[in-house]
């Protein structure tokens, strides 16, 4: 991995990787110490691996805590993601478009799934949601059409509605 393909910014508080170069490719190692993947107040296509769609994996540290905006979106060669324990929220658009994940491993504390986080994902065909999930956001899963099946606290949905329907329902008990 080059490592000016990343751009990374710590402002005091937060460490967030801004921006991953176009020219990425392969697998993506991103550094520990980074707390956050992009940033909401970026422009469209400036959003951390956004339009990157040449890598294939990333490899996720336990410091990140949030995957923003769009941190994903059109990594259409994007394959699997493995989202530690440490992430407590997946932001709108984290991986729209990502047309060959096929593989997603949400960690056990993730808290949120935002609005079309895993729209036009059509390479998934089932997901594992951890128990923690409260939260999935409008649309979080169209045009998922070979999605075929959602576990949810040991109850497998084949109805992907009826899935959101229940985590949703889940957290507002």
């Amino acid at each position: 991995m080059n490592p000016n393909w990343l751009t990374i910014e710590n402002d005091g508080e937060r460490v967030i990787l801004k921006k991953c170069s176009r020219d990425a490719e392969g697998e993506i190692v991103i550094p520990e110490g980074v707390t956050e993947i992009s940033d909401d107040g970026l422009a469209p296509g400036e959003c951390g691996f956004e339009f990157c769609d040449r890598i294939t994996s990333v490899i996720i540290p336990n410091s990140v805590t949030t995957i923003g905006i769009a941190a994903f979106r059109y990594c259409a060669s994007l394959s699997s993601v493995k989202i530690p324990d440490s992430v407590i929220s997946i932001g709108k658009l984290a991986f729209h478009g990502c047309l060959n994940l096929k593989s997603v491993e949400i960690g056990n504390f993730v808290r949120e799934i935002g609005d079309m986080a895993f729209l036009d994902c059509c390479g998934l065909t089932s997901m594992v949601i951890p128990n923690s999930v409260t939260s999935i956001g409008d649309n979080a899963f169209d045009c998922c059409d070979n999605l075929k099946s959602i576990i949810y606290k040991g109850t497998t949905y084949t109805d992907i509605d009826e899935a959101v329907a229940a985590i949703n329902a889940n957290g507002k008990k």
